[in-house]
């Protein structure tokens, strides 16, 4: 085992139960892999980026999380389009995808991946629905290369690029959103944001449960779509 794998793995597990062993696979993933990772978060407010650098060694691939909860945070830090603000609200996709591309920015991250949501109680200022939830994973020009080129070599990754965002929950994709369902939205895989920047993932949720359950499940989410993003980069 290399030097850097001891320091990623060593240790205690974060919090000692699913969410850190979810946490614990991403880093060492991306460890493994030299990925930086970068979080951009609104109703989870830090908590996966917190996850994330619970497990010791994260410094080798966590450069760093944003927690933006109103629209000017998401703006200024984030560059997350007023207009689009201001006509569609923060919970949707198009959203999520403006969020985790600014992340990507903001800390020339590799992949990143956002939440945007509502925990409840109740909707929000537009009628939306507590427990919906809408995450992204972004992903640079370099892990898109790195992507394309595996997939020159391998012949299966471009495929996996060009429809990511249905493989992510292909499971699940013939049923419809409900308490307990997630869906793709759309084909937003390798979706150019103007800047080289590619989507890989684009996922909605209908969370059951009052405000920290749904919280809960949106930070155990964003792992679980951070970790598979990972495995599309690598090949893993």
């Amino acid at each position: 085992m290399s030097p850097s794998a001891l320091a990623v793995t060593a240790g205690p597990e974060p919090d000692g139960g699913a969410r850190g062993r979810a946490a614990r696979e991403v880093v060492e993933a991306a460890a493994a892999a030299g990925l930086m990772l970068a979080t951009a978060e609104s109703l989870t407010a830090g908590a996966v980026v917190a996850a994330l650098v619970d497990v010791p060694g994260a410094s080798r691939c966590v450069a760093g999380g944003a927690a933006c909860y109103t629209y000017a945070a998401k703006t200024a830090v984030l560059g997350v389009d007023a207009d689009l603000l201001a006509r569609e609200g923060a919970v949707n996709a198009a959203t999520a995808v403006a969020m985790a591309s600014g992340a990507l920015a903001a800390y020339d991250a590799d992949l990143a991946v956002s939440t945007t949501g509502v925990a409840g109680p109740g909707p929000d200022e537009r009628g939306v629905p507590a427990g919906t939830v809408h995450l992204a994973v972004a992903a640079s020009p370099r892990a898109l290369m790195r992507l394309h080129s595996r997939g020159a070599a391998g012949g299966a990754a471009e495929t996996a690029v060009e429809n990511g965002a249905d493989r992510v929950v292909a499971d699940r994709a013939d049923q419809p959103a409900s308490d307990d369902t997630d869906r793709a939205v759309g084909n937003a895989a390798d979706r150019s944001v103007g800047d080289g920047t590619g989507i890989l993932a684009v996922r909605e949720l209908r969370l059951p449960g009052d405000r920290p359950t749904v919280r809960a499940a949106s930070v155990d989410a964003a792992l679980d779509l951070l970790g598979t993003a990972i495995a599309q980069v690598t090949g893993s």
